[in-house]
């Protein structure tokens, strides 16, 4: 996971929505980092590592009522499978999401947020086999995507957010749930 792109992505974004926020008071981003875990089959791996670090970032328009339309990109990071005689492989998940949020109010500061739509998962599956080349090749697909999670307002621009996101990525009709949990900040300009 390159947690630079997704700096920058943010910094990028913040800087044209706050342009944009003279015109429509409703507008926010969130960058979170957090963990992931991609489902894959270890039955055949002598070793499987399915976590990673994940990094996400959002940016939101509330259209009122606590419902908002959001454009994201989440990283969910790799899962790494070494086989009996040293075979590697590296499977990586990503995604760009476009849904609807909704943040309901629970006690002074608290919000829920529930949160669902559509992403474009990219698949990138790469392998090395000791004495040989390695290969990689990618899938991209349509899939659903949800999630939920509590945000606490330090202030009226400032908050945090704790979410968790779950979707799938698909490599060649093999389907894979992924799952992120994720800490960051929430900015409404």
């Amino acid at each position: 996971m390159t947690i630079g792109k997704i700096a920058a992505a943010f910094a990028c974004t913040a800087v044209s929505l706050a342009s944009a926020s003279a015109m429509a008071q409703h507008v926010y981003v969130v960058g979170s980092v957090g963990s992931s875990r991609i489902d894959n089959d270890c039955r055949a791996a002598v070793t499987c590592d399915k976590r990673d670090t994940a990094g996400r970032f959002v940016a939101g328009f509330d259209i009122g009522t606590g419902v908002a339309l959001e454009l994201g990109y989440i990283d969910y990071g790799r899962a790494r499978f070494v086989a009996a005689g040293g075979e590697v492989k590296d499977h990586e998940v990503a995604s760009t999401q476009v849904g609807f949020a909704y943040q309901m109010p629970m006690v002074e500061g608290w919000r829920l947020n529930l949160r669902a739509g559509m992403a474009r998962v990219t698949t990138r599956l790469s392998g090395s086999v000791p004495g040989n080349s390695a290969s990689s090749d990618k899938d991209v697909a349509a899939m659903p995507y949800a999630g939920g999670g509590l945000n606490y307002a330090f202030g009226p621009h400032l908050k945090a957010d704790l979410g968790i996101d779950f979707s799938g990525a698909d490599f060649r009709g093999q389907r894979t749930a992924v799952r992120a949990v994720l800490l960051g900040l929430r900015y409404d300009f």
